[in-house]
């Protein structure tokens, strides 16, 4: 009897644990943060628990209430040394009660225990990325690839280049992603296409960057189809027709595969009703 008036004791706690967590996370998600707060310290004190930080921590962050925030901050960093998530957040409550040097030094010793290991870096620089830390987060993947030569972050860098309008460095990388890994060609190609889209606004900029970034791949890359296949793409993209035809023929001369890409090329003339075009990939296959 004893022992089920126990079990029926903790199950209880653990119930009205799990139910306050629920109701001071929808507190956080309304923008209720006083109330949320109020919650998550009776949560901390009764239980210490990772789940709890992150909702606590923002909700602090937002009535800008910085001592307590680096308090809490501080008490996960002596629970768990090495989670460095936390370190840095402590320098991000440093940074936003306008302690710059002191979060700057806080920064650098986060950094400085980087060991080439793939997942802390991602790990570290999510953290600063989630803080509008561009700069913070490319050098942790720059650095991390440094050390430890297999590790590439060309995805994760363009786009931190495009969040700070690096654009010519974000296709860049977007181009080394393909040169790395032939399969990401659609996922590139994607991209590229976002950038210029431009929000449905054309623009030449946009284009010539593309394509002043592309030529020295498909100079350089002989024994490879897709950088080609793209600037293909890319003419089409940009109403060139008679730039992606001579560039097709190019390529069908090169690789000889018997005018298959220059057929196809026809036929979308044919759908687009540019038949002079169309006459002409379809002469050079007879």
């Amino acid at each position: 009897m004893r022992l089920l008036l126990v079990f029926l004791l903790i199950s209880s706690f653990a119930f009205s644990q799990q139910s306050n967590q629920q109701i001071a996370h929808q507190y956080y998600i309304n923008g209720e943060y006083e109330k949320a707060i109020s919650l998550y310290e009776e949560l901390l004190e009764a239980k210490f628990s990772v789940a709890y930080y992150s909702p606590y921590f923002q909700s602090l962050l937002q009535i800008k209430d910085y001592k307590s925030a680096e308090s809490l901050a501080k008490k996960f960093v002596r629970k768990y040394p090495e989670s460095l998530t936390y370190q840095i957040e402590v320098g991000v409550v440093q940074q936003k009660s306008e302690n710059t040097k002191k979060a700057d030094r806080i920064f650098k010793k986060v950094i400085d225990k980087l060991d080439g290991n793939r997942t802390q870096a991602i790990n570290i620089a999510n953290t600063f990325n989630k803080y509008g830390m561009f700069e913070m987060a490319l050098e942790v993947y720059m650095l991390s690839e440094k050390i430890n030569p297999k590790n590439n972050f060309s995805t994760q860098k363009a786009q931190l280049y495009g969040q700070l309008g690096k654009s010519d460095l974000m296709i860049l990388e977007y181009l080394n992603v393909l040169q790395r890994d032939p399969r990401q060609k659609q996922f590139v190609i994607s991209n590229v296409q976002k950038f210029m889209d431009n929000d449905g606004i054309k623009s030449d900029r946009n284009y010539q960057l593309i394509k002043k970034a592309l030529l020295p791949f498909v100079r350089n890359e002989k024994d490879r189809t897709d950088f080609t296949e793209m600037l293909i793409w890319l003419f089409m993209q940009n109403h060139q027709f008679k730039m992606a035809l001579r560039q097709a023929k190019a390529l069908d001369k090169r690789l000889n595969t018997y005018g298959e890409g220059v057929y196809d090329l026809g036929e979308s003339f044919l759908d687009k009703k540019y038949y002079d075009l169309a006459i002409e990939a379809y002469e050079y296959v007879i």
